[in-house]
């Protein structure tokens, strides 16, 4: 049984006092110690103390009556998931405090807590290293993750574990990093969850490798955006912390890995279910070809070329064929005869020539999908770049040193965010505003990239659910209508929709957008009409007011 950080404060006929939104504590032991705490001026006054607890804030149970003389009360969970705990006083004179728990100015300050017996599902879906690259693609299933307790490590034939830096914590992701030797290697992702569980998975790599990491880059997903999604109605996952129904997943996109669950953010407004209405999710490539042999052989002086001049910050784009501008300076009478591209992926500690160019115009064109006459298995991810000039005579200043900073940086992300999007819920706390709750990933997520819409038509037009718009650019993408002027947020994983007075819908179809800085654009819309009106008419009898005509003599 755990003791959890959790206190009922009683104060005599002052339920205000309590928070008005009490954090969610996450416990891994559903026999639950929770201590009770009262002024003890206040003892005397106190008969008992009755306790109640909810799977949703509304429908009240209660499990204990104790007496002012305990110091804590006991609750057996049956199961996992999302829990409401409160305490109405009664004093000597059979006056409670507060007088009805089941209000929502008194649901609101109830204690929350989830109950999450289950460790963190890992799949490590593919490990393989091709050349001196190590790729590693994963899928985590776990309601309430930790991700500050994620960690990527590897391990050679010194049995010694080191871990993998600078990877973004995603449940779902891939990454990339280089070793020096053919060892064997094996990989092991691990993650804790909020309530202290832990979970790893170990695989050995398809290939050879140990040693020292050079480089690591979290990737996302590549895949289809565009595709639509279809409901299947008896696929369900559980949702973090609830108790109660289930959310029903959806079919995921053509040539995509299926949609995994979710954690549920725990500053959302109370909620009984979320049921995902859509998602894109990209797929990673990891079955790569091999570089091929390096025109150069390996660079005997590391770091010969470090200048300590600061890496430039890295341009962020969607597109791997462009030009690269240039100027030529301090030319001799026979001129020039030609152009080198030379790319670092490493920011300078290794440099690999990548393309020739008999025509020096100022303007090298750059296909990062060929390396020479090679493909390029791996395009997107960071690239530093040199240009290397020939004189007629033939001479150049050489290939650029290890450690030698790259004039500049691109980072080429051509995969659209990760994106889903939850069955919309009534705010228990607010009347005529609905829940809305989404999913969206990506490494360069915009500042504020998601927008959400609504239509009472499938195709069609759409007016934005924020409360004003902006005259931000227009959205597009190929099969989509245009975005116009809706108002752009911030990826905080819900917005409360207060609806428009007199709303004149009771089903609605629903659009969400989320781009990142490198201009990629994923959608999610509602395959079918989304119930709005989510109102549950109630009758209260006043009083006889008539007689039937059968009863009159």
């Amino acid at each position: 049984m755990g003791l959890i950080n959790l206190i009922l404060i009683g104060a005599l006929f002052s339920p205000c006092d309590a928070p008005a939104q009490p954090e969610v504590d996450v416990v891994s032991d559903r026999e639950i110690a929770i201590p009770i705490q009262f002024d003890p001026k206040q003892k005397a006054e106190i008969k008992e103390m009755i306790q109640y607890v909810s799977r949703d804030g509304k429908r009240w149970e209660q499990y204990a009556v104790t007496k002012p003389t305990q110091n804590s009360v006991t609750y057996k969970a049956p199961e996992d998931g999302q829990y409401w705990f409160q305490m109405v006083i009664v004093d000597q004179k059979g006056n409670r405090s507060p007088e009805d728990h089941t209000k929502p100015e008194a649901a609101a300050a109830a204690k929350r807590i989830t109950v999450d017996t289950k460790p963190p599902i890992i799949n490590i879906r593919s490990a393989e290293k091709v050349g001196n690259d190590v790729t590693v693609s994963w899928e985590i299933q776990e309601e309430n993750p930790d991700l500050t307790k994620f960690s990527l490590e590897y391990k050679g034939t010194d049995g010694v574990w080191y871990p993998i830096q600078d990877i973004k914590p995603l449940l779902s992701s891939s990454a990339r990093f280089q070793i020096s030797t053919n060892e064997k290697l094996s990989v092991r992702v691990r993650l804790t969850d909020l309530a202290g569980n832990p979970g790893e998975q170990v695989k050995d790599v398809a290939g050879s490798g140990s040693s020292v990491s050079a480089t690591t880059m979290s990737l996302s997903n590549t895949g289809d955006s565009k595709t639509p999604v279809n409901l299947i109605p008896n696929n369900k996952l559980s949702l973090p912390g609830e108790g109660g129904p289930s959310l029903k997943e959806l079919a995921p996109p053509v040539n995509s890995i299926p949609a995994m669950p979710i954690a549920t953010p725990l500053d959302l407004p109370t909620k009984t279910d979320y049921s995902p209405v859509g998602s894109v999710g990209p797929t990673a490539n990891a079955n790569a070809a091999p570089l091929g042999s390096n025109t150069l052989a390996p660079l005997k002086t590391p770091n010969a070329g470090y200048t300590g001049a600061p890496i430039p910050t890295a341009q962020i784009m969607n597109i791997s064929k462009f030009d690269l501008g240039y100027e030529v300076e301090g030319t001799g009478a026979s001129g020039v005869s030609r152009a080198e591209l030379w790319v670092t992926r490493d920011d300078g500690k290794t440099w690999l020539r990548w393309a020739i160019s008999d025509k020096v115009d100022g303007k090298f064109p750059v296909n990062l999908e060929k390396i020479e006459n090679r493909t390029n298995p791996l395009v997107e991810g960071m690239y530093g770049f040199k240009i290397v000039l020939a004189s007629g005579a033939g001479l150049t200043k050489g290939a650029p040193l290890s450690g030698e900073i790259p004039e500049i940086r691109v980072d080429v992300d051509t995969t659209p965010p990760v994106l889903k999007l939850f069955e919309p819920l009534p705010d228990p706390n607010q009347r005529h505003t609905m829940i809305l709750k989404w999913h969206a990933a990506d490494r360069n997520l915009a500042a504020e990239p998601i927008t959400i819409e609504w239509s009472k038509n499938a195709d069609g037009p759409w007016t934005s659910v924020a409360a004003d718009t902006t005259n931000d650019e227009l959205i597009t993408t190929s099969s989509v209508i245009p975005i116009a002027q809706a108002k752009r947020m911030a990826n905080t994983g819900s917005y409360a929709w207060k609806l428009p007075a007199n709303f004149p819908h009771d089903k609605i179809y629903l659009r969400i957008c989320a781009r990142d800085t490198a201009g990629n654009i994923a959608e999610v819309k509602t395959p079918e009409a989304v119930l709005i009106d989510q109102s549950r008419p109630n009758a209260r009898i006043i009083g006889i007011v008539g007689t039937s005509a059968s009863d009159k003599r």
